[in-house]
């Protein structure tokens, strides 16, 4: 998927301008968001989204903790979502309020944290996804 600073999804698919379309066309290619992401999960054992907007004031101040997450784990993709500029996203995965930090196993929603949380807390949900019984 695309990251900006913290959009993983625009990225990922840089050819996806930002619009309230749920498709996109470029030079003759269509992209379709929803299919990309559901690619994305298809392809990777675990992956983590954080649905996010810049408004959001609690989605700047988690930022910095999942970048550590991220530095942690480099092998699990680790994707933010502007629900702004991508609502088709939003309403795909069923957000209702943010931050919202989903995490993926085998293409199935298998954890979740809404809100502010430390490090361990992210921790603790993610590596109960890779089977890894200790945090560091």
């Amino acid at each position: 998927m695309d990251v900006r600073s913290s959009d993983m999804f625009d990225k990922l698919y840089p050819m996806a301008p930002a619009q309230q379309d749920s498709y996109y066309s470029r030079n003759g290619v269509t992209f379709d968001p929803v299919s990309a992401m559901i690619k994305t999960l298809e392809k990777n054992s675990v992956v983590v989204i954080k649905f996010e907007a810049d408004w959001c004031e609690a989605c700047h101040h988690i930022a910095p903790t999942l970048t550590e997450l991220s530095e942690l784990y480099p092998e699990i993709p680790m994707i933010s979502v502007d629900v702004d500029l991508h609502p088709e996203l939003k309403q795909w995965a069923r957000i209702k309020a943010l931050p919202m930090i989903i995490m993926y196993k085998d293409g199935r929603m298998r954890e979740f944290a809404f809100g502010v949380h430390d490090l361990t807390t992210y921790e603790k949900k993610l590596r109960r996804l890779i089977n890894v019984s200790t945090v560091k």
